[in-house]
């Protein structure tokens, strides 16, 4: 009885690990900016915390920034990253290059948007002398954390990471992607990102492989962290459209070469019963 050599896995294909769009937060009503002329509503509101956001993403309760102490300084809408519709975020301040950044006809509705300049530029800016004088030079320091990415499943070792991200520079605040695996509190690396220094500010594609993120191939989940530092009346960094990637391992066709044995025993046996029936 002859039989060909049975393949222990099927073919290999690549996955999309995670994504988020922003676009399912739940949004609420303005506190401090005005909602702006033509601005609709979107999933109940125009914009809202992380927390209230209704998706699995938090600021890891590392957030610093002017304000802490003083709500009533600073418009409450941008303490911190927070997510906000498109048209909302654009209406903010219209000549300042924020329309544009994004193109809402390929359905960038909800983003992810870190804006210390809107933050400082409220109408109960803190004062910039004198008695009261809040300091605020390097102090705006926030995070968006995703929740923790589990690659059961996948081939770490083909990692990849690819997201929208408009970052506008002024002074030296940054715009970095930590990238943590398996719990640890120390990140495997630290991703810069491109700047867009010169209008139209358009967010562009950013693109990780395996190597850059860090990953040696034995991880068994990942978190990332979107950190905009040493910021103050400064511009942004928005984000959207965040995925992940890897190649899936699927389960072995036989778990093991002994239980191969075992199929073709059986299907002989059954052939001799047959035989002397």
């Amino acid at each position: 009885m002859a039989f060909g050599l049975l393949l222990p896995f099927a073919s290999l294909q690549g996955a999309v690990v995670y994504s988020q769009d922003f676009d399912g937060a739940s949004l609420s009503d303005t506190l401090d900016e005005e909602s702006g002329s033509g601005v609709d509503e979107i999933n109940g509101g125009y914009w809202n915390t992380l927390a209230g956001s209704g998706l699995d993403l938090s600021n890891g309760d590392k957030d610093d920034f002017p304000g802490n102490t003083q709500d009533d300084q600073y418009a409450k809408e941008w303490r911190g990253f927070n997510v906000a519709s498109v048209s909302f975020w654009e209406s903010t301040d219209g000549n300042q290059g924020r329309p544009g950044v994004f193109n809402n006809d390929t359905g960038n509705n909800i983003v992810a948007v870190a804006d210390s300049d809107e933050f400082a530029d409220s109408e109960n800016e803190f004062p910039e002398s004198g008695d009261g004088a809040q300091e605020q030079e390097d102090e705006f320091n926030v995070f968006l954390q995703t929740g923790s990415i589990d690659l059961a499943g996948y081939d770490p070792s083909t990692l990849s990471l690819s997201f929208l991200s408009s970052f506008r520079p002024e002074e030296d605040e940054t715009s970095t992607v930590h990238v943590y695996f398996d719990g640890n509190s120390t990140a495997a690396t630290s991703l810069t990102v491109s700047e867009a220094s010169t209008e139209p500010f358009t967010a562009v594609e950013e693109t990780f492989d395996a190597g850059q993120l860090g990953a040696s191939g034995n991880e068994t989940s990942v978190l990332l962290e979107f950190a905009h530092e040493n910021a103050d009346n400064n511009w942004w960094w928005a984000i959207d459209e965040i995925q992940v990637e890897a190649t899936a391992v699927p389960e072995p066709a036989f778990t093991s070469f002994f239980t191969a044995l075992c199929l073709v025993f059986l299907l002989g046996a059954h052939r001799l019963r047959n035989r002397k029936v």
